[in-house]
């Protein structure tokens, strides 16, 4: 590290790790060499995983925005994961095409922000007497639907409670690609009604959704970059988060990622907690491909709150 800044990311090194054992392997064919055993990076028999940290956090660090003297740091940490070839794991998977769309949310972070929805799901149904009744989640700015069809995948597969899944985006293009995509989930998928998805064309400063009838919002708005400049997110993140909040139920929750981490939390949830509309609890940064000052809010619309109107 220098300045605090890593040269090289784990994606980085790994592939040359398994380089250089594969060259060990290699020479251990030799007839008589017993420099090693054969390392085989696809048909392995056991793969080791294992993770270290110093305790600091790296994002910080990376961020530059204490000196590592101010970051101060846990207990250091190994993590040690195995996995064999003979569990036939393989990565999860979503059948979504992304088309010609500037905007295209990651499919590994959908899956992780996804997991993370269903946790809180689940803890919220413990305090409710109707666990089973049908949810409603919806992502307000869906584009081609990546983060509504990872909800499901992972509805599906922790048998999560029946939930109707909307997707609205104000592209014509983006809600055409999101149907289509739903389409072909559909054809592999066996819950469909368990968990129908919908597909509208609307505004996220007018949503064609009626007021206290969401469960759950999962969003990834625009940051800026590729899609609306800096000065569009600036001046409509306040009108997008408000407009959520009138459709969410009271008590009802709200995932947002954004690397816009000043506009939220300085511009946006100000207000709103003032007026009761909206409580802000928890924030954990990630690193988003690359985007290492991403950010994952969880804000809830408290079940005292006030109306909010269209």
């Amino acid at each position: 590290r220098y300045h605090l800044v890593d040269h090289y990311k784990a994606p980085e090194v790994a592939p040359v790790i398994g380089d250089a054992m594969a060259a060990v392997g290699a020479i251990s064919l030799a007839e008589g060499c017993t420099a090693g055993p054969v390392v085989d990076l696809l048909g392995f028999d056991v793969e080791v995983v294992v993770y270290l940290s110093d305790g600091i956090d790296k994002l910080r660090a990376a961020a530059d925005t204490q000196g590592r003297a101010m970051l101060g740091g846990k207990d250091e940490l190994m993590l040690l994961g195995l996995r064999y070839n003979s569990l036939h794991c393989h990565p999860a998977k979503l059948t979504v095409e992304k088309g010609d769309i500037l905007s295209r949310a990651h499919n590994t972070i959908a899956f992780c922000v996804a997991q993370r929805a269903a946790d809180l799901l689940e803890r919220q149904a413990l305090t409710k007497q109707s666990a089973c009744e049908s949810l409603r989640i919806m992502d307000p700015m869906c584009g081609v639907g990546t983060y509504v069809l990872a909800m499901r995948w992972v509805l599906e597969r922790r048998s999560g409670a029946p939930a109707e899944l909307l997707g609205v985006d104000v592209e014509k293009e983006s809600v055409w690609q999101f149907w289509q995509n739903a389409q072909a989930t559909d054809n592999i998928s066996q819950s469909r009604a368990r968990w129908p998805v919908a597909a509208l064309r609307g505004s996220s400063t007018n949503l064609p959704v009626r007021s206290n009838s969401i469960d759950l919002i999962i969003v990834d708005p625009p940051w800026g970059q590729r899609h609306a400049s800096h000065t569009t997110v600036k001046q409509g993140f306040p009108k997008w988060a408000r407009e959520w909040a009138r459709v969410l139920k009271p008590g009802g929750l709200a995932l947002v990622v954004t690397i816009c981490k000043k506009v939220f939390e300085n511009q946006v949830m100000p207000p709103l907690q003032q007026k009761g509309l909206l409580e802000l609890e928890d924030a954990v940064q990630f690193n988003n491909k690359g985007y290492t000052v991403c950010r994952l809010y969880t804000v809830r619309k408290p079940i005292e709150a006030a109306e909010v109107s269209k």
